[in-house]
């Protein structure tokens, strides 16, 4: 079934291990090996999975059960990847990602969804791994989660507070504002080295002077800044 713990998604371009779709799968009695795996992918207009490299299949804990190998024509409707390790599933409700790195030809907005049908064409000779008996599987096309190639982006915004308001002359450790960073649509973290910060008063007698900025109660610079007159 679909493994709702691995959620919908942004993903970005040419970055490994990148998240294409979740499966879980829930053995009951014994264990069971499968000899082959296929999983096939819907992309967006004009994408292909051979623009799909490098891909694994991981379980809860992380460890590669399958691959890596690359994206293909055939199988879904814009190609598959076809795993050829054996793969034992053990007993019990246990979560499987699809992993992988997205080529550079996909644009942003894209969307990639994995699919498989667990039966005796995309899921080769499954046997019980204890009595060896031959394993049939029927299973209805399984859809996983959507995932949206998206570029690394920020969007920059003020906060609400602190409100506007009366601040004493002399004072100290001052907040004068607080702004957003919200990378939320980006598909990959966002890190800036630095940060410039412009800002217009109305005092006669200077500018401020120490200036820190925090994330929350974190001090990001390591020495007080002043103004530079620009």
């Amino acid at each position: 079934s679909r493994a709702n713990e691995v959620g919908a998604q942004n993903v970005v371009e040419l970055s490994p291990n990148q998240t294409l779709g979740g499966f879980a799968v829930d053995i009951k009695g014994e264990a069971i090996t499968v000899a082959s795996l296929t999983f096939g992918f819907d992309l967006s207009s004009g994408e292909s999975a051979t623009q799909l490299d490098n891909i694994t299949l991981v379980d809860e804990n992380g460890a590669v059960v399958a691959g890596p190998v690359d994206g293909t024509t055939g199988g879904g409707n814009d190609g598959k990847v076809a795993f050829t390790d054996t793969v034992t599933f053990p007993t019990g409700r246990h979560v499987y990602t699809l992993k992988g790195q997205l080529d550079s030809n996909f644009e942003d907005a894209d969307t990639i969804i994995a699919t498989t049908t667990p039966n005796s064409t995309y899921w080769t000779n499954a046997k019980g791994s204890i009595t060896g008996n031959t394993i049939t599987i029927s299973n209805s096309t399984v859809t996983a989660n959507t995932m949206t190639v998206r570029a690394g982006q920020v969007v920059l915004s003020v906060a609400s507070a602190p409100a506007a308001q009366t601040i004493v002359v002399g004072g100290s450790g001052v907040t004068v504002s607080a702004i957003n960073f919200d990378a939320t649509q980006s598909g990959e973290d966002v890190r800036f080295n630095a940060a410039k910060f412009q800002y217009t008063d109305g005092l006669t007698g200077g500018d401020v002077t120490n200036c820190y900025a925090y994330d929350g109660a974190t001090r990001l610079n390591s020495s007080a800044v002043n103004p530079d007159g620009t």
